[in-house]
């Protein structure tokens, strides 16, 4: 086993592959972009569980407030004259 460090072309091929090393390491591989459907449909869903939820208790809150009767509007009757008979002669 040799023990001392590379002279000459053995020093520069050593030097030339750690360049490349650095190099390859260094430039930006592009980045792909994962399209994870999971999670898509996972917010989505959660989305129209929270719209369903929200429609059905404004649906409940609606109908638990007592809804006023309505009211019947008696009008007077008229009091009665002397002109009207009350009661139909007795002859």
């Amino acid at each position: 086993m040799n023990t001392e460090p590379p002279e000459g072309d053995d020093l520069h091929r050593m030097l030339v592959s750690m360049k490349q090393n650095v190099l390859e390491r260094a430039t930006p591989h592009p980045k792909r972009r994962r399209v994870r459907p999971g999670i898509v449909i996972g917010v989505v869903g959660l989305l129209a569980i929270g719209t369903a939820t929200g429609a059905v208790a404004l649906s409940l809150s609606q109908q638990e407030q007592p809804t006023a009767a309505p009211t019947q509007s008696q009008q007077p009757e008229p009091a009665p004259s002397a002109t009207t008979p009350t009661s139909a002669p007795i002859t």
